[in-house]
C-alpha cells in the first residue's frame, strides 16, 4: 500500500506532446534547435540513403566498400533520422555481433548478477532526465537502460559501469532496442571496427590521459595565442574537456549537434571529437584570450547558442586535418608514459634494496643482540656455580627453599654484616669474584 501511494506521486511521461521538440525532449523557451529540412529535401535524402543500405542493410558493405567517399560525404552531412538506428548498428559492426551471439543478452539480463547494480540504479535519473522515455520512475526507458547498463557490466567485468556509459547507453536506446543498444555498446568498447574504448571507462581512465595529452598539444599548435593564455592561468584540458571524450559531445551540448556528432563519431572515429573541440575554441578563440581564469572556467562550460550550431560548427571541425598529427602524439604520449614506468620501477626496486638492505641489518643486529645475550647467560650460569661451590666449601648453608630469594647464612668466621650488610649477597658476591674476601681476624 505504502508503495502504491510513492507510486502514484512519482512524476510520469509528459501528457501534452506540443511541450516536446521532435527528438523528446522538453521544449526550453529559448530553444531555437532547428526543426530539421524541409520535407521535400528530406523525403530525397531518405530515399538515398534507402538505396545505399539496401533491404535491412544488405547492400551496406558492397555500397561502403565500392563508394566509400560518397558514405563519408552523406555521413557528414547527416544520416535521417528516421533511418540513424539501423545505419548506426551498420556502421558500427554491432549488426554482425549481434547475430554471433543469439540469446546471449537475455541470459546476461536474466540470469547473470552484477556488483555494479546499486551505482546503475542511482545513476539512472540523472541520465537525459528532460526526455519523455527516461522520465517516468522505474518506466520502460529507466529499465530498459538499467537492463543494458547491467548486461555491459557482467559482459565487461573489467570495466563494469562507469557513470559516463549511461549517455552512450541512452543516446543508443532512443535509436534502437535494449539488445541492438548493448550490443553497439560492445562494439564501441571493445574496438569492433575502429580503436576499442575501454580505457575511457578503466581504472585510472589511461584512454582520457591519452586524449587530453594529445588535444592540450593540439591547441598550442592551431591556437598559439589561446593556448599561452591557457598556459598563464592554468587551464588544462582536464578542467573541461573529459566529458567530451568520456561521452562523445552527449552529456550536456544540444542534442541536435550530439546526433550529428555521434553520426561522423561512428564512421570516422574518435577525431571527430578533438576536430569538435577545436572548431569549438577557435570559434570563441577572441573572447577566451581576454578572459582571466573564473571567467575562462565559466566559458569552456557554456558555449554561446550560435557556437552550436551543427551548421556552423561542423563545417569548420572538418577543416581540421589530425589523422597523422594524432598518431604522432600518441606515440610521444606512449613513450612518455613507458619512461614514466621505467622511472617508477627503478624506484620500487631501489625501494625494495633499502627495505632488504634494512632487513638484513636489522637481523644482524638482533643476531648480534642474541648472541651478546646468550653469552652473557652462560657467563653467569658459570660464575653462579663457581659461587655456590665457593660458599659450599667456606661452609655456608642454604636456607630453605621456602625463601623467595636465594640467601646464604654467612660462613664460619664471617660476621653477617660481612655478607648482607645492605640485605643481599651482592657484595659478598662481588667481593669472591675481585678476590678480596676478608679473612677471620
Amino acid at each position: 500500500m505504502e508503495k502504491q501511494r510513492i507510486d502514484d506521486h512519482e512524476p510520469g511521461p509528459l501528457p501534452s506532446p506540443k511541450k516536446l521538440d521532435r527528438f523528446g525532449f522538453l521544449k526550453q523557451e529559448l530553444n531555437n534547435s532547428p526543426e530539421g529540412l524541409t520535407k521535400g529535401r528530406e523525403e530525397r535524402r531518405v530515399r538515398k540513403w534507402r538505396k545505399m543500405i539496401g533491404v535491412g542493410g544488405s547492400d551496406w558493405k558492397h555500397y561502403v566498400r565500392r563508394k566509400s567517399h560518397v558514405v563519408k560525404r552523406r555521413t557528414r552531412k547527416g544520416i535521417p533520422d528516421c533511418l540513424r538506428g539501423l545505419v548506426w548498428q551498420l556502421i558500427s559492426g554491432s549488426r554482425d555481433l549481434l547475430l554471433m551471439n543469439p540469446g546471449v543478452y537475455e541470459q546476461l539480463v536474466i540470469y547473470e548478477t552484477s556488483t555494479s547494480e546499486l551505482d546503475i540504479i542511482r545513476d539512472i535519473s540523472r541520465t537525459f532526465p528532460s526526455h519523455v522515455f527516461f522520465q517516468q520512475r522505474h518506466g520502460p526507458g529507466q529499465r530498459s537502460l538499467y537492463n543494458v547498463l547491467k548486461a555491459y557490466s557482467v559482459f565487461d567485468r573489467e570495466v563494469g559501469y562507469v557513470q559516463g556509459m549511461g549517455f552512450l547507453a541512452g543516446l543508443l536506446l532512443l535509436y534502437m532496442s535494449e539488445e541492438d543498444a548493448f550490443w553497439l555498446l560492445v562494439a564501441l568498447l571493445k574496438g569492433a571496427v575502429h580503436a576499442p574504448m575501454q580505457g575511457l571507462y578503466q581504472a585510472g581512465l589511461p584512454l582520457v590521459q591519452q586524449y587530453l595529452f594529445q588535444f592540450d598539444h593540439l591547441v598550442k599548435e592551431h591556437m598559439p595565442k589561446l593556448g599561452e593564455h591557457f598556459t598563464q592561468e592554468m587551464i588544462n584540458p582536464s578542467m573541461y574537456a573529459s566529458q567530451w571524450f568520456i561521452t562523445v559531445f552527449s552529456y550536456s551540448f544540444p542534442f541536435h549537434l550530439a546526433l550529428r556528432i555521434w553520426d561522423v563519431f561512428l564512421y570516422e572515429g574518435v577525431k571527430i571529437v578533438f576536430k569538435v573541440g577545436l572548431a569549438l575554441l577557435k570559434y570563441c578563440h577572441d573572447d577566451l584570450v581576454r578572459l582571466p581564469f573564473e571567467k575562462l572556467i565559466h566559458a569552456l562550460r557554456n558555449f554561446p547558442e550560435d557556437a552550436l550550431d551543427p551548421e556552423t560548427l561542423l563545417p569548420m571541425a572538418y577543416s581540421f586535418k589530425l589523422s597523422k598529427r594524432l598518431e604522432e602524439l600518441k606515440r610521444e604520449y606512449d613513450k612518455k608514459n613507458e619512461k614514466g614506468l621505467i622511472s617508477l620501477e627503478i624506484h620500487k626496486r631501489k625501494v625494495f634494496r633499502r627495505a632488504r638492505v634494512f632487513r638484513l641489518e636489522y637481523f644482524h643486529i638482533v643476531w648480534i643482540k642474541l648472541s651478546f645475550y646468550t653469552a652473557l647467560i652462560r657467563k653467569t650460569s658459570f660464575r653462579l656455580q663457581r659461587l655456590n661451590d665457593l660458599m659450599e666449601s667456606k661452609g655456608g648453608k642454604k636456607k630453605s627453599s621456602s625463601s623467595k630469594s636465594l640467601f646464604y647464612e654467612a660462613p664460619l668466621g664471617y660476621s653477617i654484616e660481612d655478607v648482607r650488610p645492605h640485605g643481599g649477597i651482592k657484595k659478598f658476591r662481588t667481593a669472591v669474584y675481585s678476590n678480596c674476601v676478608r679473612k677471620p681476624s
